[in-house]
């Protein structure tokens, strides 16, 4: 990877980070919201919606990592399901160990290295 792309891939790094610490707080915010009830309700839930819809907009442009689960990984890109093909990594949405199991659980229980399955997922983006 030329030094320009690393650049890149730190400087969305950090705008990620930057970003998901501020939706974190705004998360916390509008569950208190939530939680104190009343007339306050309706609006903590709208709040609280806005709050996941641009969570999905920023977990589109983060990179896959080994903590990612196969079900959110399999939700985010369509490329995702050759990509597991590939390797035969079942990866059925209904199926329940897929929604805690990690791209890294799921590369070492398949002994797929890692960096290999998060290049090529990472290369859908």
């Amino acid at each position: 990877m030329s030094f320009p792309d690393r650049a890149v891939r730190w400087f969305v790094g950090v705008v990620v980070t930057q970003v998901d610490a501020a939706l974190t707080d705004r998360r916390e915010g509008a569950s208190a919201a939530v939680d104190a009830g009343g007339g306050l309700a309706a609006s903590a839930a709208s709040a609280a919606a806005a709050v996941r819809s641009l969570e999905d907009a920023v977990e589109a442009r983060r990179p896959f990592s080994g903590t990612t689960t196969v079900h959110r990984a399999w939700a985010r890109h369509p490329g995702v399901r050759g990509v597991f093909a590939q390797y035969h990594l079942l990866a059925c949405p209904d199926c329940p160990v897929g929604a805690d199991e990690t791209l890294e659980e799921a590369a070492r229980g398949y002994r797929i290295p890692l960096s290999v399955l998060l290049g090529q997922l990472n290369a859908l983006l």
